[in-house]
């Protein structure tokens, strides 16, 4: 009878499971396209646009970052419908994943 393979138990601080789950995000989802509704829009003194995209089902949290959203030719609201291009990534601090923005 074989015996059982035993696996040593790896214990993961938080910060190192963020960092795997935005390594393996990172690596998946090199570029997406998402097209949803703006809501809790939000463009801060740094320049930066932060808001939420969401449709009937579900909501995914995006940043833009100055330099790219200085390039964007209207002015975002909430309710609006948009198609974004950008990068799947985690903010490791929170633990969240979100689409950092390039168009």
């Amino acid at each position: 009878m074989a015996e059982p393979i035993l696996r040593e138990r790896r214990v993961l601080t938080p910060v190192q499971l963020n960092t795997l789950a935005r390594e393996l995000l990172e690596g998946a989802f090199a570029q997406v396209w998402v097209e949803g509704e703006i809501s809790n829009f939000a463009r801060p003194a740094s320049g930066h646009l932060y808001f939420t995209l969401k449709d009937e089902h579900a909501q995914v949290r995006c940043a833009m970052f100055r330099m790219k959203a200085s390039a964007v030719r209207f002015t975002p609201r909430n309710g609006m419908k948009v198609l974004v291009r950008g990068k799947l990534t985690l903010y490791e601090a929170r633990g969240e994943f979100q689409l950092v923005l390039e168009h």
